[in-house]
């Protein structure tokens, strides 16, 4: 007969909106807590004996009175006894993965090794223990972000945009297009949140599009922008960014249509986006009755693109490269703007993005 010590903790990570952009916190029990500690490194050079000393510094820690120690990118993999230790002290455990200072291959090879190393750490013995907070990529590259969603959807588009911004309009048509010419139906636009009003501190004013617009229609959309009215032009983009993301949680083609209906809405038939009940009737034209908005992935999204270092909207990943605007050179002449079709830029972008 095995006989085991127990503890039971609810931990949740709180990253709802406030007026910085988003919380980031914890609740333990029902309580938030304010967290203190600092980052564990091997006891010793001879990592074997580590474990002989894991009972003194961490003591060290408690007598700090830390209530959380983080495992940093570039350590290993410590023994149970450190983690039982940990939940003795009520001494929560940030795990970085061990991914520092570089970029990694994001192939499904490398991805399958790393599924592996994530069931190991958070793996049946460590479920046994109440201090193991989720494993989290090291703040020195946060690339790895991306692995999962690249896991489960290799061969798709990834591109973080805001529905309210007029250059991702038009590269996101451009890329259908471009798919469209080539028959690659199967390459679908996985559209994540990036949320103007979150990262600049204000929404997108309608008031200050018609000269990048005119820009627009001029160069490379003339076809484009037929609805766009300044004066309508909605104040926030977060509930129709949520609906999006709903539709995406249900399926990816139908996140892909309901991300581009909502954006002809908007920039082509001059609708109220900020209506719920536009909304609710552009969901059920892609197929998606009774769909409930998901504000917490618009943030969720948005943390991500911050880690993946989203420099603005859109900003496209394939293929292990980055692409922001590709399709655009942008520049200001004499005080006006001015916007010319980079064909240059095109040419590489699609060819990652089809290869």
């Amino acid at each position: 007969m095995e006989t085991r010590r127990i503890g039971l903790r609810k931990i949740e990570l709180i990253t709802t909106p406030d007026e910085a952009g988003a919380r980031f916190a914890f609740r333990v029990n029902g309580r938030e807590i304010f967290c203190k500690g600092a980052n564990w490194v091997p006891a010793d050079a001879l990592h074997s004996r580590d474990a002989s000393r894991y009972e003194q510094a961490l003591g060290l820690f408690s007598a700090l009175g830390c209530n959380m120690v983080r495992c940093w990118g570039g350590n290993v993999s410590e023994d149970h006894r450190f983690f039982a230790i940990c939940d003795e002290s009520g001494m929560l455990v940030w795990h970085d993965f061990a991914f520092p200072c570089a970029k990694y291959p994001q192939d499904p090879e490398f991805l399958e090794t790393v599924r592996l190393e994530a069931e190991k750490v958070s793996g049946p013995e460590r479920r046994r223990t109440i201090s193991v907070r989720l494993p989290d990529p090291p703040e020195s590259d946060r690339t790895v972000l991306e692995a999962s969603s690249l896991a489960k959807s290799f061969g798709d588009m990834s591109v973080f945009a805001d529905v309210t911004c007029p250059f991702a309009h038009v590269a996101l048509r451009r890329f259908v297009e471009a798919r469209e010419a080539r028959g690659a139906q199967d390459r679908r636009l996985r559209v994540s949140s990036w949320p103007l009003e979150l990262v600049n501190g204000e929404p997108l004013r309608g008031a200050a599009l018609p000269p990048k617009i005119a820009a627009l229609r001029r160069s490379v959309a003339p076809d484009l922008f037929v609805g766009f009215d300044p004066d309508r032009f909605p104040d926030t983009s977060l509930p129709a960014l949520a609906m999006v993301a709903a539709a995406y949680d249900r399926d990816v083609d139908a996140g892909e249509q309901l991300s581009l209906a909502v954006r002809d809405s908007l920039f082509e038939d001059g609708a109220d986006i900020t209506d719920p009940e536009v909304l609710a009737a552009l969901a059920r034209r892609c197929g998606l009755p009774e769909l409930e908005a998901n504000d917490q992935r618009v943030v969720e999204d948005w943390r991500r693109g911050q880690a993946l270092g989203v420099v603005g909207s859109p900003h496209f990943f394939a293929s292990g490269r980055d692409f922001f605007c590709p399709a655009l050179k942008i520049a200001h002449v004499d005080g006006d703007l001015s916007v010319s079709f980079d064909a240059h830029g095109m040419d590489r972008f699609l060819d990652a993005a089809f290869a």
